[in-house]
């Protein structure tokens, strides 16, 4: 059976939900988040994890960097429908996109701070979402490659009496 059911993946984030043409994340493409470290980009993608979790959706979430602070995660986890896979080396964060992917068991494949990417793996790693109607996101601090949607994440300076009216910009 395949993961995916088509729809597009809530991020958990309302107003950001409503700005995406399919009221978030979708199903069978490639994703980039983007942002400077401290931006709030991990902070979106588990808003987005939780909301794949809660709707029952298993998620692999691949730690490209060992970065990812598995307190942090703790809640999603105790669903027992998220992986977190921390390869040996950064160099095989995308190998194992790939086998997530191949696999068809998720719904849902995070793949953060991942080394440079060539446009190959790009292509391949995006054919696999398509083929098996996951959502891929990739997480850096800077573009994988030339998208047709990117969501960068910035962090605004908050005035005395202003709270910052969006989380990021859409180009």
């Amino acid at each position: 059976p395949r993961a995916g059911d088509g729809v597009a993946i809530p991020t958990g984030i309302e107003a950001l939900d409503r700005a995406l043409s399919d009221g978030g994340v979708p199903s069978g493409r490639l994703t980039e988040i983007q942002g400077a470290r401290g931006s709030g980009r991990t902070t979106l993608v588990r808003h987005l994890v939780q909301t794949a979790v809660e709707a029952r959706r298993w998620v692999a979430v691949i730690d490209g960097s060992r970065t990812l602070a598995p307190r942090e995660w703790a809640e999603a986890g105790d669903s027992g429908r998220l992986w977190m896979i921390r390869p040996h080396g950064a160099d095989r964060s995308a190998w194992c996109a790939d086998i997530l992917l191949r696999s068809g068991a998720f719904s849902l494949v995070v793949l953060d701070s991942p080394p440079p990417l060539s446009r190959q793996v790009v292509v391949r790693l995006t054919r696999l979402a398509k083929e098996h109607d996951v959502a891929l996101v990739i997480v850096g601090d800077s573009p994988v490659i030339g998208s047709a949607v990117r969501l960068r994440v910035e962090r605004k300076s908050k005035s005395k009496d202003q709270r910052p009216k969006s989380i990021g910009t859409a180009e």
